[in-house]
């Protein structure tokens, strides 16, 4: 069984999980979605792959945000991270 770490805490992945999970799932259900990325995922994996790659996403956010004090601008760094990673 593999160890979790955890750079900024539970709660800070928990929700950035949260936050990165909702966003894949609004492209997944979206009649135009753009990302490629999430269309091959579910084309080759389905719903576990989408599951895969919402928490391999949330460790690399918070990994690369390690010790991150937040001062609101924290949805704007998801929403580009995101876009950068899925489209």
């Amino acid at each position: 069984m593999e160890t979790k770490h955890f750079p900024n805490g539970f709660d800070n992945w928990a929700e950035t999980h949260y936050e990165i999970s909702s966003f894949i799932n609004k492209e997944a259900e979206s009649d135009e979605t753009h990302s490629h990325v999430i269309n091959l995922i579910l084309a080759m994996d389905g719903t576990g792959g989408l599951y895969e790659l919402a928490t391999e996403l949330t460790d690399e956010f918070e990994a690369l945000h390690e010790g991150k004090v937040w001062d609101g601008e924290w949805h704007d760094e998801i929403d580009s991270f995101l876009s950068h990673k899925l489209y």
